[in-house]
């Protein structure tokens, strides 16, 4: 509880911005930029190799597409710093692998509170709608969740 408390403090107005299995659209990440920067807050990009689409790869190749796609991330984040004047602010990469959810209860574990932005919607295994994954991580995080809204 202490170092949730902690981070907290250190990271007033922080957003998580989560992306996995293709959601990560341009719009989306420069609308979890501005999200941040008005809020005064760090940028943390979580990105999810979920299950569905990559359950059935092994450890080492897993780690190679991580690496890979932080590769990735880090370039588009400095392009979208770029294109938004927004060079002062930070931003955190995080690559995890497993379920979408527990991934982001995980990430505000470690966090503290946090406003979620979940990437453009894709369809979301295990439930009905976006809705109800928005209103399930929302449950599970006791955190403002919504869908990035793109430009």
């Amino acid at each position: 509880m202490t170092d949730r408390v902690t981070a907290e403090r250190r990271h007033p107005g922080q957003v998580l911005y989560v992306s996995w299995g293709g959601t990560g659209r341009s719009s989306s990440l420069r609308a979890a930029f501005r999200e941040a920067a008005s809020d005064g807050g760090p940028l943390v990009y979580l990105a999810v190799l979920d299950q569905s689409s990559f359950g059935d790869v092994d450890d080492e190749m897993a780690r190679v597409v991580a690496d890979e796609l932080e590769w990735l991330l880090d370039a588009q984040i400095n392009l979208t710093r770029s294109q938004l004047g927004l060079d002062d602010l930070p931003v955190q990469v995080s690559v995890r692998r497993g379920e979408v959810i527990d991934e982001v209860v995980e990430a505000i574990e470690t966090m503290g509170d946090a406003k979620i932005l979940l990437g453009a919607p894709v369809p979301i295994a295990g439930h009905e709608s976006l809705d109800a994954f928005v209103a399930s991580v929302a449950r599970r995080t006791g955190q403002e969740t919504s869908v990035a809204s793109g430009d």
